[in-house]
């Protein structure tokens, strides 16, 4: 009989768009457990479909995912959770994020099964902190306590994340926010030209991912327009409508692209091999979470996995990544993409080489997860062993 595991990921965004969720699902089905996947519903994002019958998506009220009243929010999530899958006797329960490990801990107490927090994002408490935000921090370390595994992108993150949550002595497995399996070996796509008419002797710069400030792409439209004619920039992804909105002002169809129709995790590797140049910006006024970005970089594996050489931000994490490989161009602002872009495109097919032994070396998905494989297939003993001891 098949062990069951129930993974929490409340933002229906990570449930659709995250690389990492939807392998780590994959790769623990093919191992043969069975998965509830718990998240919410939202008319912009459409949770990906997973094949065989071992994965159940559950997918609650859309009213639990609004952030009006968060806390409220984020007990009735708990409750309809406990609704769906109280029945079901659990291996272990993976919390994805603050929100997702909240409800783990939850089912952990009482099914008395063991937890593992999969870190997607680190939040940071403040002195400016809100009594809301200030809450859920201190429920966040109490909750991390009793983990049992604590997943996350590189070490240096961990430590971030450890030294944060006061829990210095975590089992941790760094697994990198990439994709699972080789990478695509197909002849090099043509999905922007086809879709909008982009003529083939055209460079195609991209940026996929998250359409927001904390990836400066309302400046990376803006200077796009001051590129050579027979470069395109095209930004795909989702974002805040009002930020969108901001960005489309540039997005005149010659100079700039703007694509929102999310594809499946499975198409990505054509969309994103059909470009010459990733760009993955990111703001270095935010916290370390954006600033010490390093192998959370999920856009940029993308890119190194299709092999495209990316061009990035001077920032902890993407130096070693990408100039160390010889992958790669890093840059202060938007404004040095151009000169960034042209020493690329100087040594292309060797750029593109090193980007795929980068993807190789560094973003084995399936590699990595094997720990996490490992410590599940255990897990439940070490928990009573620990258990017995406690009592």
């Amino acid at each position: 009989m098949k062990k069951h595991i129930c993974i929490f990921v409340r933002s229906p965004i990570h449930a659709a768009t995250c690389p990492s969720v939807f392998h780590a699902v994959r790769l623990l089905a093919q191992n043969g457990y069975a998965i509830d996947l718990v998240t919410t519903s939202d008319h912009r994002w459409r949770v990906p479909a997973f094949e065989g019958p071992d994965v159940r998506v559950l997918t609650l009220s859309s009213s639990v995912g609004r952030e009006i009243f968060p806390g409220l929010s984020l007990l009735r999530y708990i409750i309809l959770s406990l609704r769906a899958c109280l029945g079901q006797s659990y291996h272990c329960f993976i919390g994805v994020d603050q929100d997702g490990l909240t409800a783990a801990t939850v089912f952990s107490i009482l099914k008395q099964a063991p937890v593992v927090y999969y870190s997607l994002e680190i939040r940071f408490s403040s002195p400016g902190s809100g009594l809301l935000q200030r809450l859920r921090k201190r429920l966040e370390k109490w909750c991390h306590k009793r983990a049992s595994l604590t997943i996350i992108q590189d070490a240096a993150r961990a430590r971030l994340l450890l030294k944060e949550n006061q829990v210095p002595d975590a089992q941790v497995a760094n697994v990198p926010n990439s994709s699972a399996g080789p990478p695509p070996s197909f002849p090099k796509e043509r999905y922007w030209n086809q879709k909008y008419g982009i003529l083939i002797d055209r460079t195609i710069l991209l940026h996929a991912g998250g359409i927001a400030d904390y990836n400066c792409v309302l400046e990376l439209a803006r200077v796009a327009h001051t590129w050579p004619d027979n470069w395109v920039l095209v930004i795909h992804g989702f974002g805040d409508e009002a930020y969108i909105n901001q960005v489309r002002q540039f997005a005149d169809g010659q100079h700039v692209l703007l694509s929102l129709e999310m594809v499946s995790p499975e198409k990505l590797d054509y969309l994103i091999g059909s470009a010459d140049i990733g760009i993955a910006l990111y703001n270095s006024n935010f916290d370390p979470n954006i600033t010490q970005m390093g192998l959370s970089s999920g856009k940029g594996f993308q890119y190194l996995r299709c092999g495209l050489p990316v061009i990035g931000s001077d920032l902890p994490g993407l130096h070693e990544l990408l100039v160390d490989h010889g992958c790669g161009v890093l840059v202060s602002g938007a404004e040095q993409i151009e000169s960034a872009a042209l020493e690329i495109l100087s040594k292309y097919d060797e750029y593109s080489s090193s980007a795929h032994r980068c993807y190789l070396d560094h973003g084995n998905f399936e590699q990595c997860f094997k720990r996490v494989l490992g410590h599940i297939s255990q897990i439940k003993d070490r928990f009573r062993v620990e258990n017995d001891i406690h009592l």
